[in-house]
């Protein structure tokens, strides 16, 4: 598989970036139902870096370079243009290289973004989870209820989190 030969420096083809907690919540709550055999738009539009072409270069342009990659975090690169997916330091992303990662995608924190030229965007991703459900929780016997992911990996305490839905305290910084 394409994971087993990713080295650095290495376009990816296959690799799928659900950015924002709504966007992560959506995807793992559409993983979890009878119909994640079905391929959605989001999921299409995930393999690439821009969602709209710029011009024609953009099928080659819009994917992402594997830069750097560890246990803790992996750095990745892709060319920016005026459609480039919007990442924001402290985004949560789900993401997963090829079909049978997808089924289980792993989840980061965007940690660091790099603009070496005005053409060239560098994202570090510093991994959270290598397991996510989303789940519905309702806080201090409030009957409403809010979004929330259950988080769990094995490489850390072995604890299971939970991360809410983002309040929008802090615009552009809790997407």
């Amino acid at each position: 598989s394409q994971r087993d030969e990713l080295k650095n420096g290495a376009e990816i083809c296959d690799l799928r970036i659900y950015v924002g907690f709504n966007d992560v919540f959506s995807f793992l709550a559409h993983q979890n139902s009878p119909f994640a055999h079905e391929k959605r738009l989001a999921d299409v539009l995930a393999r690439r870096s821009a969602k709209i072409a710029e011009d024609h270069t953009v099928t080659e342009t819009s994917l992402w370079l594997l830069v750097e990659q560890t246990s803790e975090m992996i750095r990745l690169s892709t060319e920016e243009n005026n459609y480039t997916t919007r990442i924001n330091l402290g985004s949560i992303v789900a993401y997963g290289i090829d079909d049978d990662e997808i089924k289980h995608p792993k989840l980061a924190v965007v940690s660091r973004i790099h603009r070496p030229n005005n053409k060239r965007v560098v994202i570090d991703l510093h991994m959270l989870a290598n397991y996510a459900e989303p789940v519905l929780v309702a806080l201090n016997n409030n009957p409403q209820k809010y979004k929330a992911l259950l988080i769990y990996d094995i490489r850390r305490s072995g604890n299971w989190r939970i991360v809410l839905q983002p309040q929008n305290i802090a615009i552009g910084f809790d997407q």
